[in-house]
């Protein structure tokens, strides 16, 4: 057990995960109390992640209690790709749910009926946790969802007063952005470019680019303007994957 530990505890999640693809049978090549000790070196992981004072927007609860918030319904659409013939109980979908967010960092877009190996539905929710919050904090491109839910501030990017925090802006899920400052709404759109990152387009204005602030706020900008999220979203509300890249 300690010679493993001494091995495992330097190792990212995303490392222990390559070692697990190559073994296949990660929960019988392990004895149990190195399996324990991972277990419990990957809570410490996850509680020293959400500790940072960047990451003030995620949640101090795992990722299978967000799961665990998904109705069945919604549970079917996000797996709706995926063989799901093994689950028999809801947590049977709640496992498989967190073993595609954990191993799937891609659109499967083209992909159907894919599988999971049993072993990959075992997975320590705490050790996934880490792994797919912290690629949420490294992620630039704004979920559909995301940008919907969140008020917006407004600055003209030149003229060096700052944001206008006495109105917010609002993108709508029927494709319309609406600004007090233009008294009224026009139609915005996602735009992409190959090789370049998916942006939001706003009427005839020039396409804004999405990135994170440090600490993990949205900003988006062109050459002439900005809007900045307002405040963080309820860590209940954030969606796991964008259903427009799906």
């Amino acid at each position: 057990g300690h010679a493993v530990y001494s091995y495992f505890k330097f190792l990212d999640p995303i490392d222990l995960l390559h070692a697990c693809e190559v073994a296949k049978s990660w929960s019988m090549a392990v004895e149990e109390d190195s399996r324990r000790i991972w277990e419990s070196h990957s809570l410490i992981l996850w509680k020293r992640f959400n500790m940072s004072k960047n990451v003030p927007i995620f949640p101090m609860k795992s990722l299978l209690d967000s799961i665990k918030q998904v109705p069945m319904p919604k549970l079917n659409d996000l797996l709706r790709k995926f063989d799901t013939a093994r689950c028999t109980r809801e947590i049977d979908f709640q496992r498989m749910l967190l073993a595609k967010l954990f191993y799937f960092g891609f659109s499967t877009k083209s992909l159907t009926n894919l599988h999971f190996p049993d072993w990959t539905l075992n997975i320590n929710e705490y050790k996934a946790s880490y792994y797919f919050y912290k690629r949420q904090v490294a992620r630039h491109e704004i979920f559909f969802e995301e940008l919907c839910q969140i008020d917006w501030n407004f600055s003209y990017v030149r003229n060096g007063i700052g944001f206008d925090t006495q109105s917010t802006n609002k993108f709508t899920t029927d494709y319309m952005y609406c600004s007090p400052r233009l008294g009224g709404s026009l139609p915005w759109q996602f735009v992409t470019n190959e090789g370049e990152q998916r942006r939001i387009h706003i009427d005839n204005f020039r396409p804004l680019s999405s990135r994170r602030l440090h600490n993990g706020l949205w900003l988006l900008e062109n050459q002439f303007v900005a809007l900045q999220q307002v405040t963080p979203l309820d860590a209940a509300s954030l969606p796991f994957l964008d259903d427009t890249l799906e």
